[in-house]
């Protein structure tokens, strides 16, 4: 039987609005001396109205950042396509 090393390609870090990811995300870069790829929260047009009416706007912004966190991630996967 062969051993097999895993090598993960990317690393993904959720959480609520403020619960430190950056922070981590920071660390872990640094750390691991790996390529940070930050989430866009200052395109999202919903950010101003979600911390001024969370309860309204919640659900727009966390739809915005699933969507950017899925393009986020093709782009990833088709970079790490082309670089295997």
């Amino acid at each position: 039987m062969t051993a097999h090393t895993l090598e993960p390609r990317f690393i993904a870090i959720e959480g609520c609005i403020g619960a430190g990811k950056t922070s981590l995300v920071d660390l872990l870069g640094k750390q691991l001396d790996a390529q940070v790829v930050q989430e866009m929260d200052d395109e999202n047009p919903f950010i101003n109205k979600f911390y001024q009416d969370r309860e309204s706007f919640g659900f727009q912004t966390q739809v915005f950042f699933l969507l950017n966190r899925y393009n986020q991630y093709m782009n990833l996967a088709q970079r790490d396509l082309f670089n295997s």
